[in-house]
């Protein structure tokens, strides 16, 4: 696996990931409630109808309660080969994904340690997913030379869990012990096995976190 990881790090400088070029959108006003397919996701935009983590009056404990539920409404995952369904809820977990980046973007010690199964848990279920093989537009087996890339339909919501874990990877809140028992091999192996994926951005951001992960997880160096 260290040679896997280094023959990955090895073409990258990459020190951090570029912005995610995507604002959550506002609910869809065209949209008739209630009418929408469920899909793979199994969900609508009520699933993620909690109050903001940023609200008034609120004390640490109920922040903490509220950014507990996010990440586990965030464990949902949708299908997007089809962009017709689920769109509210997909509208609604992207918000909140961007709400947890924010929230975990100015304010220190929000990822306590009892919140780290529930973080990995969230980050686990969206990343880890099977790849579909690298074909072109007529079927045939791609060609990094001849064939443009295939943007992944779900970078909507990936591109934010990215920065959610990178986040907490560059936190000075990080806990290298408490993290062990997450990012081991397993863990870094799924990683790596989604190189196998066409979409530049995302091949660009698992640079960037493996980066990081090498450089907190130093027995990994051995």
């Amino acid at each position: 696996m260290q040679a896997s990881l280094n023959a990955k790090l090895s073409s990258s400088t990459s020190s951090s990931l570029s912005p995610c070029d995507i604002t959550p959108p506002a609910l869809s006003e065209s949209l008739d409630n209630g009418n929408h397919n469920n899909g793979n996701g199994n969900g609508n935009a009520t699933l993620f109808d909690i109050p903001p983590l940023i609200g008034e009056g609120l004390t640490d404990a109920e922040r903490k309660e509220l950014l507990s539920q996010k990440f586990v409404q965030c464990t949902v995952v949708f299908d997007f080969q089809n962009q017709n369904e689920n769109i509210e809820a997909k509208e609604a977990k992207q918000r909140t994904l961007g709400e947890i980046l924010d929230y975990m973007s100015e304010r220190t010690g929000v990822i306590t340690l009892d919140m780290y199964p529930k973080l990995f848990r969230m980050v686990s279920a969206n990343l880890f997913r099977t790849i579909p093989p690298q074909i072109n537009a007529f079927g045939d087996l791609f060609d990094p030379e001849e064939d443009e890339p295939r943007d992944e339909p779900a970078w909507p919501h990936l591109c934010l869990v990215y920065h959610i874990f990178l986040r907490f990877l560059e936190s000075s809140d990080f806990n290298n012990s408490a993290a062990r028992p997450y990012i081991d091999q397993s863990f870094t192996t799924q990683l790596l096995e989604l190189f196998d994926c066409e979409d530049v951005r995302e091949r660009e951001s698992l640079k960037t976190v493996l980066h990081r992960i090498y450089g907190k997880m130093l027995s990994m160096r051995s």
